[in-house]
């Protein structure tokens, strides 16, 4: 899925969100979702690529980059203010 809920108001966009959160646990199933949205990544995905200029600079859990972003950049893509040690 490449960015599927842009133009689509918050409404709508956190409905289709937890349809495809239930979709994935019950058919058992990977989803590839492309996001410019830190937002709609975490709400979604159980793992988490970030990207710079075409190359995947982190993966990890959803979790796991939040607590240890490892660089600045995932800081400010992510909007945490400073890197936890």
């Amino acid at each position: 899925m490449d960015e599927p809920f842009a133009g689509l108001d918050l409404f709508l966009t956190e409905e289709l969100e937890e349809l495809i959160v239930r979709l994935k646990k019950t058919l058992g199933m990977g989803i590839l979702y492309v996001t410019h949205s830190p937002r709609d990544a975490l709400r979604i995905a159980d793992r988490v690529a970030l990207m710079r200029e075409g190359r995947i600079v982190r993966t990890d859990t959803r979790e796991g980059i939040m607590r240890h972003p490892k660089s600045g950049f995932v800081c400010r893509m992510l909007g945490i203010r400073e890197m936890k040690s």
